[in-house]
């Protein structure tokens, strides 16, 4: 029987309202929209793909 997939979710304070993390943003905050990925990194999203092989299936960059 397939286990169900849970979520760390790390909090640096008990107050929700002054969390960093926004829900349904990247996994990797460390990211910016400025910053260019090559084909050969990991993708952005944490599937743990080849950017190239996820979500830089198509794009002609």
């Amino acid at each position: 029987i397939p286990q169900p997939v849970q979520r760390r979710t790390i909090e640096t304070s008990s107050d929700p309202a002054s969390s960093s993390v926004i829900p349904g943003s990247t996994r990797n905050p460390s990211l910016s929209g400025n910053t260019k990925l090559g084909r050969n990194d990991p993708c952005f999203c944490g599937s743990g793909k080849k950017y190239k092989k996820c979500h830089g299936a198509g794009s002609d960059n």
